[in-house]
């Protein structure tokens, strides 16, 4: 099972490995006793959280439904966790509620600070026009994916906090199915064919609002797929993984879609595979619409639940402002009508 942190450092080594298939001279530069102090730490920080935990059967548990009760009592007050994210937050830490508790604070403090509810949802179906997530099934284990097209996504053409209320919103329309999908975790598939510099980020404050995102949302991560990664990524993850511990290092895995390599099938079955690589017709629906339909009705403590209309200005106020104020309320009623 892999929790924030843990993603953390593997997308760390991960995007060294990415800088180095991009900038292989200017990589090779950094003195390779910097590279293995970095891994080691990280390593080090991640062992403690290192085991994963047993899929159970369906329905919950007596455990499940003790931690899911604590945490409802814990977390009454001025925002409390949305009662059909209870299961979600208790999994992403393993049923350890004080992690998840404390975990959820962070959630509601980031979303604060990255004024993620400032991104409409608008902006959201606009980023994922561009097509870089897909619709696909679950892994060959049963757990649900996260197909990720990665030479699709332009980093520079969104925002931070977009980016990541995008993931946010992802992550909670595969794990919103039922508790075995939160059991289970979510199954990342990244693939790397194609990818250029323009699908890397250099800007160090979107960088540095994209790990917090990533640090403070509840969600269980249990596997991450690299499909078609380039030779000199390969290379450079070969170098680095031996400083991660071996049982997050088992979660992350490789494979080519070409002929004679590693095949796809070791990832799911080919009914489970999106349409670009031959999956069924079920598939065929826009990610983006099937986000919004699966979080339909479900409150996210980072969405706007009203509707919310633009403050005016200072210089509105007075006779302008008073128009102006009219204006919202007539536009208040005509849109709750």
């Amino acid at each position: 099972m892999l929790h924030s942190d843990e993603m953390l450092m593997i997308f760390t080594l991960l995007a060294a490995a990415l800088a180095a298939a991009l900038f292989a001279p200017a990589v090779g530069t950094i003195p390779f006793f910097r590279w293995e102090r970095i891994g080691r730490k990280i390593g080090d920080r991640a062992e403690e959280h290192c085991e994963v935990p047993a899929i159970a059967s369906p329905g919950h548990t007596d455990k499940e439904e003790a931690v899911i009760r604590e945490l409802r009592e814990r977390l009454q007050g001025a925002e409390p966790c949305p009662e059909g994210l209870l299961a979600q937050l208790a999994w992403s830490r393993a049923l350890d509620v004080d992690a998840a508790a404390d975990l959820w604070r962070r959630h509601l403090a980031t979303a604060r600070e990255l004024k993620i509810q400032d991104v409409s949802d608008d902006l959201v179906r606009r980023a994922y026009d561009a097509g870089f997530c897909v619709r696909s099934g679950v892994d060959v284990d049963g757990r649900p994916m996260i197909w990720v097209r990665l030479a699709l996504s332009v980093p520079s053409t969104m925002t931070a906090s977009q980016v990541v209320k995008n993931t946010w919103m992802a992550q909670d329309a595969t794990l919103c199915s039922g508790i075995d999908a939160n059991r289970r975790g979510i199954c990342f598939v990244y693939d790397l064919k194609d990818v250029g510099l323009r699908n890397v980020s250099f800007d160090p404050l979107a960088l540095h609002a994209a790990i917090k995102g990533a640090l403070s949302h509840p969600c269980h991560i249990s596997r991450v797929w690299l499909l078609d990664a380039p030779r000199i990524f390969l290379l450079t993850w070969q170098a680095f993984k031996h400083f991660v511990p071996s049982s997050i290092r088992q979660l992350v895995c490789f494979a080519e879609t070409g002929p004679g390599r590693r095949k796809i099938s070791q990832v799911c079955s080919a009914s489970e595979l999106p349409v670009y690589l031959g999956g069924p017709p079920c598939f065929s629906q826009a990610y983006c619409d099937w986000m919004f339909e699966q979080l339909h009705g479900r409150p996210q403590a980072y969405r706007v639940s009203k509707l919310q209309l633009p403050v005016p200005s200072r210089r509105m106020r007075g006779r302008s402002g008073a128009c102006y104020v009219g204006l919202r309320k007539v536009l208040r009623c005509s849109c709750l009508a």
